[in-house]
């Protein structure tokens, strides 16, 4: 199983005929810049393809995105065209209702390490319908992925046909994602060969199994350089330290026996003459451009059987540790919240004390209701006084039992005598 991206432009121009000598030929294109979709196939070893899936690039699909489209195909809708952990659970589902997997006949289903083939969810539906995740080893997929090495290419190539065939047909108009399905069933119905399918899985060594298909010089390294390397495990030897000179002068006076016929002197001159120059003045070793790699944060992806019983209880661990950090984070924010409510709510209180300060009196610090005894200043807000003018004394209006418009009351500690009063909001 593999991603592959689909363009409605062309990825290489067609061939045409022009003249002789001209530098500059128009041929015709769909746009200069297409929209791209994505598109997942999947075949096994015996050819059995699994009917092709789309992902366009929208939030809502319409039924017009998959008209005459190759038989059994499905199509998805993402953001951007991409697959994700949701779509591959619902590919998964595609592939089960036409494999049929089991877990007494179970599948193997070879991909590469993208992170939507890792979720939790994805790994224990595998599991419950009889598929075994198999992930290949990183930088390896363009060896050992068979829809990769013999399929994807001559797809493309045909697809690029019926693009071009298409706007041939149709001058003056466009391809958009309305035509992609029928355009790509031309080209998979050339592609999806028997012999494709075989030879993918028997190119990359899977099946029939080849350990040794791959030469040595693949994992050979890259080229040498002027930047040292430890000598790990190698076993150190009595010329590490030598000079090229004195490695020369022992291999002469070892390998070879000179006859006294004329004077020393004129053999050894040229042999220290020539043992004056390296080796890297004659051929130097080419140069290392410097690196500035950054440091990954994340760990390295797992290769191997992604859906055992070990791999899902770790992973169910990474999960809960992520939903409990994530669960701290919304408190700490919501805590933050709270506070900066409470906050505006002390600033706010603040500007209405301004705004109406209490006035207060030489006598006295604090008024106390004449009925429930109850202080001005614990006052609940909206809550209405009254101040006898006679014995400046103070009473709630709703222990009086008087209106807040009142203008003249009786006091009960001021038998019969009329006061006027002052209506005074808290």
């Amino acid at each position: 199983m593999d991603e592959s991206g689909l363009s409605t432009v062309p990825s290489k121009n067609s061939k045409i005929i022009a003249c002789k000598g001209k530098k500059q030929v128009g041929v015709l294109t769909s746009a200069e810049r297409g929209q791209h979709l994505t598109v997942v196939c999947s075949f096994s070893a015996a050819g059995v393809y699994v009917p092709p899936a789309f992902i366009f690039p929208r939030k809502n699909m319409k039924k017009e995105l998959m008209d005459n489209a190759p038989a059994g195909a499905v199509a998805f809708t993402q953001e951007h065209g991409w697959m994700d952990k949701n779509i591959f659970v619902k590919w998964l589902n595609h592939f089960v209702k036409h494999v049929k997997p089991t877990k007494e006949d179970k599948v193997l289903l070879m991909l590469d390490g993208h992170i939507s083939h890792k979720s939790l969810e994805a790994q224990e539906y595998a599991k419950a319908n009889g598929i075994i995740l198999f992930c290949f080893p990183p930088h390896c997929t363009h060896r050992v992925q068979p829809l990769y090495v013999v399929f994807f290419g001559p797809l493309s190539t045909y697809y690029n046909q019926e693009l071009n065939l298409w706007l041939k047909t149709h001058p003056g108009r466009t391809v958009t994602h309305y035509q992609v399905a029928e355009l790509f069933k031309n080209a998979y119905q050339k592609a999806a060969t028997l012999s494709n399918a075989e030879n993918g899985f028997s190119t990359t060594g899977i099946y029939p199994f080849q350990p040794d298909i791959f030469p040595d010089w693949m994992f050979a390294p890259a080229e040498a350089t002027d930047v040292e390397q430890e000598n790990v495990g190698l076993p150190e030897s009595n010329f590490a330290n030598k000079e090229p000179e004195a490695l020369l002068a022992d291999a002469t006076q070892k390998d070879i026996s000179f006859e006294n016929t004329g004077p020393s002197t004129s053999i050894q001159k040229p042999l220290s003459s020539c043992c004056s120059v390296a080796i890297t003045d004659i051929s130097p070793l080419p140069k290392a451009t410097s690196l500035h790699r950054k440091k990954r944060s994340g760990k390295t992806g797992k290769s191997g059987v992604l859906n055992s019983t070990p791999e899902i209880a770790a992973l169910k661990e990474i999960v809960a540790q992520k939903e409990e950090a994530k669960r701290r984070k919304s408190a700490r924010k919501t805590k933050r919240v709270l506070n900066l409510h409470e906050y505006k709510e002390i600033q706010k209180d603040a500007q209405e004390e301004e705004e109406f300060p209490v006035e207060d009196t030489d006598d006295e610090d604090d008024a106390v209701c004449i009925y429930c005894n109850e202080l001005y200043s614990q006052s609940r807000r909206n809550e209405w006084w009254l101040k006898f003018q006679s014995c400046a004394k103070w009473a709630h209006c709703e222990c009086a039992g008087l209106a807040t418009n009142s203008k003249t009351f009786i006091c009960e500690l001021c038998v019969n005598t009329e006061l006027l009063i002052v209506v005074v909001n808290y």
